[in-house]
C-alpha cells in the first residue's frame, strides 16, 4: 500500500488486491450499531450516503477514513476491517477503499456535509441513498459476517444514465412520503 499518483487532484494511495494494484484517492467506512448502518445526508448533490472522503497529502489510508468519519459525525471512530476497494468505470478514474467501524463515543452530530443521519436497518435503505453505496453496504455486511474474505474489488459502472435514474428517484420522493414507504431508521436526527 505505497504510491503517489499527479494525475489526480488529492493525494492518492495504491492499493493491492490480488496481484492488481489500483489508485485509491476515495476513503470511507460503513459504521454498524446493533446491526444497523449509519447513513448521512449530504445536502449537494443530496443523498444518503455512509462517511467518507479524500486522503490528506501524506495520510495512510486506514488514517483517512477515521478522520474522515470522526469529521462527518463528530463522534471517536474505530475502524474494525478492511472490505475493499471499489474502482469506477464512468465518471471517475480514482478508486475508494471501504472499511467497517463503529462508533466509540460520542453522539453522532448534522454538519455541513450531514445534514441529517441515523441508523438503518440494511434491509431498509432509503430509496434516495446513492446507487453505489448499496453494493458496498452489502459486502460490508458479507466481511463482518465472515460470508467473504477481504479484501475484495468490485468495480462499479456509475454513468449519466444512473445519475439521471437517481435524479427520478428524488422526484418521486414525494410520493414515496404520501404513501408512507419511505426507508425507516432509529435515532434520526
Amino acid at each position: 500500500m505505497a504510491g503517489r499518483s499527479s494525475s489526480h487532484p488529492h493525494a492518492v494511495k495504491t492499493v493491492t488486491v490480488g496481484d492488481t494494484a489500483y489508485p485509491a484517492a476515495g476513503v470511507q467506512v460503513v459504521l454498524f450499531h446493533d446491526g444497523d448502518v449509519y447513513l448521512q445526508l449530504r445536502p449537494f448533490p443530496l443523498g444518503w450516503e455512509i462517511p467518507g472522503g479524500h486522503l490528506d497529502e501524506g495520510e495512510e489510508l486506514q488514517e483517512g477514513a477515521k478522520r474522515e468519519a470522526e469529521e462527518e459525525t463528530g463522534c471517536e471512530i474505530a475502524i474494525d476491517a478492511l472490505v475493499g476497494v471499489y474502482s469506477w468505470q464512468g465518471l471517475r478514474t480514482a478508486c475508494d477503499v471501504l472499511y467497517t467501524g463503529h462508533i466509540v463515543s460520542g453522539t453522532p452530530r448534522r454538519s455541513i456535509e450531514a445534514i441529517r443521519h441515523g441508523y438503518f436497518s440494511t434491509d431498509s435503505l432509503p430509496r434516495t441513498l446513492f446507487p453505489w453505496f448499496q453494493e458496498r453496504i452489502a459486502d460490508a455486511v458479507a466481511v463482518r459476517q465472515e460470508r467473504v474474505t477481504a479484501p475484495i474489488h468490485r468495480e462499479q459502472r456509475i454513468g449519466m444514465g444512473h445519475v439521471l435514474a437517481f435524479g427520478i428517484v428524488w422526484l418521486l420522493r414525494p410520493l414515496d412520503l404520501l404513501l408512507h414507504r419511505s426507508a425507516s431508521s432509529r435515532y434520526h436526527t
